[in-house]
């Protein structure tokens, strides 16, 4: 399992590191990908474009492909309201303190 925490919010101007940290684990071809955007306030369409690529690259899509959202957030509401989370595993929890990394 390869997992991917965002610690900030992600626009388009400043999600680069997100995409190569995506780009990254599908390249290594891992059973599942888990992106925690808990600590993430804000997520826009540049973001959700990227997990739509990666349920399109990935074999077995959903069952790859797992984020992880605080409640009542923004990114767990644009995941709904875009329909991403019908193609995404969405799991909800609340936020733990962490440092930006990929495992």
């Amino acid at each position: 399992t390869t997992h991917i925490f965002v610690t900030d919010l992600l626009t388009y101007s400043d999600c680069q590191p997100f995409q190569d940290a995506l780009l990254e684990a599908l390249a290594r071809q891992r059973h599942r990908i888990v992106v925690d955007l808990r600590a993430s306030p804000f997520i826009d369409t540049a973001v959700l474009g990227d997990l739509a690529l990666a349920v399109r690259q990935g074999p077995g899509g959903k069952s790859r492909l797992e984020v992880v959202a605080a409640p009542d957030s923004q990114p767990l509401r644009v995941l709904a309201l875009t329909g991403l989370d019908s193609l995404i595993t969405v799991t909800v929890a609340q936020h733990e303190k962490r440092e930006p990394h990929l495992e």
